[in-house]
């Protein structure tokens, strides 16, 4: 069980690594948030959607859609 509590420390930094795709990063942080259910992974995800400009994207955008979890 515990290496799947490092698989979600992996995808948390490897969002941390790519802040200049945010689609990725958006899905790596996805997948660690399923891992772990931990509610700073969804704050992460909003601060990325803000700081790229995403949120004035149509909400139906794939950057806005990766951001949905």
């Amino acid at each position: 069980m515990d290496s799947v509590f490092e698989q979600a420390n992996y995808y948390e930094i490897l969002a941390d690594q790519l802040e200049k795709n945010p689609v990725l990063a958006l899905d790596y942080l996805r997948r660690a948030y399923l891992i772990k259910g931990d509610a700073a992974l969804k704050r992460k995800a909003k601060r990325i959607v803000d700081d790229c400009g995403l949120h004035v994207r149509a909400a139906n955008s794939v950057e806005l859609m990766a951001a949905a979890f």
